[in-house]
């Protein structure tokens, strides 16, 4: 009789729950059209894209996720952000101390 290899899961029950409910609450499948199947192969990577980094820590904290429009928004906001920072890498700050007496 042949034996059927074990399949070890790679996280608990408890892990793919929480993993479930920040996918639905943060509405990850509507902001980057991925399954749930897909976001959790490498959720953290799929947070990012969707522009909810913050989702585990609000939703843990007892708040909601951002909604997709505030996601779509964040992304171009942190888009912009690192955009200027490699532009102005080499330049001087737009700040300006000055002194007075």
């Amino acid at each position: 009789m042949e034996t059927v290899p074990r399949i070890t899961p790679l996280m608990s029950n408890a892990e793919l729950d929480n993993w479930a409910d920040i996918y639905a609450q943060a509405r990850i499948g509507e902001v980057v059209s991925i399954t749930f199947s897909e976001f959790i192969q490498s959720p953290w990577a799929h947070l990012a894209s969707a522009g909810q980094e913050t989702a585990p820590e609000c939703i843990e904290n007892g708040f909601l996720p951002l909604l997709p429009a505030q996601a779509e928004a964040s992304r171009r906001i942190q888009g912009d952000w690192n955009a200027q920072s490699r532009k102005g890498a080499g330049s001087k700050s737009h700040l300006v101390l000055v002194a007075s007496n």
